[in-house]
């Protein structure tokens, strides 16, 4: 996890030592294709760094489930140039997720949890 991390866009900013304490604190998890990994409206404390795999975020408007995005693990070959993470503002403040997030593919996810 360390050695990949410093291609994620989210710890480019990182030194070495910052990086290693960042993934002490982080978990692994494995989601399967069209598992939901967060709700819309519901609280949360983790911010999620896609790994391997793809998501897609969507939130409900006028009665119908929208997509809004995709996220995509960065290539092994550099960075993503769209991001790689999603569930940053639940870390930010204390308000209810305004998006739900579903596995496409079968994912592996690194975990941060706000209490960490």
């Amino acid at each position: 996890m360390l050695a990949r991390m410093a291609h994620k866009p989210l710890f480019q900013g990182l030194t070495a030592t910052q990086r290693s304490a960042v993934a002490a604190i982080t978990a692994q998890r494995h989601v399967s294709a069209g598992d939901a990994i967060v709700r819309e409206t519901e609280y949360g404390d983790t911010l999620y760094v896609v790994d391997q795999g793809r998501v897609s975020v969507s939130c409900l408007r006028d009665g119908q489930q929208q997509t809004l995005a995709h996220i995509s693990a960065a290539p092994p070959s550099g960075p993503c140039p769209d991001g790689d993470f999603f569930g940053d503002m639940c870390l930010l403040d204390l308000e209810p997720r305004c998006a739900s997030v579903t596995a496409e593919t079968e994912c592996t996810l690194w975990e941060i949890n706000r209490d960490d």
